[in-house]
């Protein structure tokens, strides 16, 4: 009997994250994925259906939106058929029924979203029309419904309208499925598509080319903005007249540089609020890359002073005590500290910094397979983790990510949320391996070496800096509160310098990395297919132009990654 699979409405607004996000729709997208792939390799017949809402005050699925785009756990192929509705009848005004009739099918079977809307409304059209039905119950969802007070569960919504559409159909468990259609499917027959990668979005690489163009300028503004702002507080005098002033309000040098940098900070922040408010908020929601409302953004600005301001001032106040105390060879001793910082925050960071911010809880037994699988991977590595965490990233963004945080006792593997909902289990596994390719390599250690390096050189140079700086602007020593914006034009200058050469060696050593991954895990269409996917859901701009790569990538863009996991696979 000719059989047809019908994926239904499997579209990102379902998801997390989305308008309208239902109850587990990642675990039913994974079997209707199983089904996909199945009629795939045997070449059965197989179409998305994808729902367009044609009104833009729709509450999902609006045209052009990233929302009512297919979801990757089910990606839509080149060459694969695509009905567009607009209704929850998948045949109403749409020639579905006339392609199945040319196909000559006799049997479909449906998989989709939501059990109580499109996928029962086309159960039944297709049982009227004179179909065989099969539901494949585990790789359908819905959400939970109100009836007055009462909420009833999405479990009791998908059970309920299972058990009427008994009457119209075959309802059965995705892998009963594919084992009884497995036998029948001819397997002599062409799949319907060549190449089963996903493929980049040239819309979305178009918006990619556009949100970094933005982010450039906006970089070039904010780097202008703080120039000139220390500029104007040296030049005309402001920086002496501040101290002058605070100085009668306060004896002890602790107090006078605390509210020395409180004042400086605190303007600066002031004036250039539109600019982070701009590129932080209304930039990133203009692109749809954030989830966040204006609230939680507002908060999470005052929550990150709240925690930096006390712990700047504190490092502050050290720096300041070795400039009184270790005379010309300040620089060298705060290089040291900061060693001493950044080892100490790398290790803490996991447990008392970022927990503030998101929430991290061990993967459930629902990613049992994808928890055993990474730490696998990490004693493939000789990398002690403490193990597999899922963290709330989409309740910000849009983007995936994955890291090893955290050294020592510290270390584990965290997975964004939108990383596990959007990604295959292989493409995560090669996500990891190119972190974990950083242990094997010792890049932790020459990172926090070369860093080192080049810190103590930028003292060393702003030590010298502030000798004539001193001199020239009249500030009463280096250790003087008011000389604080020549110190940070000094450092920010010499980072500007160097962070061509920073980038380049971690280019390199990223490049290592890959090469790692795609060596220890064998799945390069895995990871060409990953980033790829990056590339489409973070906006990450495959091409860019070699000076920009030059000023501001610390990674190699995606297209070159892309293009040596093919390479990799072709040899």
């Amino acid at each position: 009997m000719k059989t047809a699979l019908l994926v239904i409405d499997i579209q990102k607004d379902y998801f997390p994250g989305g308008k309208m996000e239902l109850v587990n729709p990642l675990e039913a997208g994974k079997k209707a994925y199983m089904m996909l792939q199945c009629f795939r390799e045997h070449g059965g017949h197989h179409v998305h259906i994808q729902h367009i809402a044609l009104k833009p005050d729709a509450p999902f699925f609006v045209k052009g939106t990233t929302g009512s785009d297919i979801h990757d756990v089910t990606a839509h192929f080149e060459g694969e058929p695509i009905v567009y509705k607009h209704y929850p009848n998948s045949f109403r005004e749409t020639n579905l029924l006339e392609m199945l009739k040319e196909w000559g099918i006799e049997r479909v079977v449906i998989s989709g979203m939501m059990t109580h809307m499109c996928v029962d409304a086309t159960a039944r059209a297709a049982a009227d029309f004179g179909f065989q039905v099969w539901i494949a119950e585990d790789a359908c969802a819905t959400r939970d419904l109100k009836y007055g007070e009462t909420t009833i569960p999405a479990d009791h919504v998908h059970k309920a309208f299972l058990a009427a559409l008994k009457s119209y159909g075959q309802v059965m468990k995705s892998e009963e499925i594919i084992a009884a259609l497995s036998s029948e499917m001819n397997t002599n027959q062409k799949p319907q598509i060549a190449n089963p990668m996903i493929t980049l979005d040239p819309e979305k690489q178009k918006l990619a080319k556009e949100y970094a163009r933005i982010r450039r300028r906006l970089w070039l503004v904010d780097n202008l903005f703080s120039a000139i702002y220390v500029l104007a507080w040296l030049f005309f005098g402001w920086s002496i007249s501040l101290r002058t002033w605070l100085s009668t309000l306060v004896t002890d040098d602790w107090s006078l540089i605390a509210l020395f940098v409180i004042v400086f900070g605190g303007i600066a922040s002031v004036l250039n609020l539109p600019l982070s408010y701009y590129s932080g908020f209304i930039l990133p929601h203009r692109f749809d890359q954030s989830n966040q409302s204006l609230k939680d953004w507002i908060f999470d600005q005052l929550k990150g002073l709240a925690i930096g301001a006390p712990l700047g001032l504190i490092l502050l106040e050290l720096f300041y005590l070795a400039l009184r105390a270790t005379g010309s060879l300040w620089w060298l001793w705060v290089a040291g500290g900061m060693l001493i910082f950044s080892v100490l925050i790398s290790n803490l960071a996991p447990i008392l910094i970022m927990p503030l911010f998101n929430k991290y809880v061990p993967l459930g037994d629902e990613h049992k397979e994808l928890a055993d699988r990474l730490m696998k991977l990490a004693e493939r590595a000789n990398t002690k983790v403490r193990g597999v965490f899922k963290f709330d990233m989409s309740k910000r963004t849009k983007s995936a990510n994955a890291a090893l945080t955290g050294i020592g006792n510290t270390r584990r593997i965290i997975l964004g949320d939108t990383l596990i909902n959007e990604f295959s289990t292989d493409e995560i596994e090669t996500v990891l391996a190119h972190e974990l390719g950083h242990q094997v390599h010792r890049d932790i250690p020459l990172f926090i070496a070369f860093g080192t390096l080049i810190t103590t050189i930028g003292f060393y140079l702003a030590s010298l800096g502030m000798n004539w700086a001193v001199s020239y602007f009249g500030f009463a020593s280096v250790s003087d509160p008011a000389a604080f914006p020549a110190l940070g034009l000094i450092l920010g200058i010499y980072g500007l310098l160097t962070s061509p050469l920073d980038n380049a060696i971690s280019r390199w050593r990223e490049n290592m990395a890959d090469d790692y991954a795609l060596q220890s895990t064998g799945k390069n269409e895995a990871f060409a297919s990953a980033f790829t996917r990056l590339a489409n859901q973070n906006l990450g701009e495959i091409d860019p132009e070699k000076w920009v790569v030059f000023m501001f990538y610390s990674h190699p863009p995606l297209g070159e990654r892309i293009e040596k996991a093919k390479k990799f696979i072709t040899t």
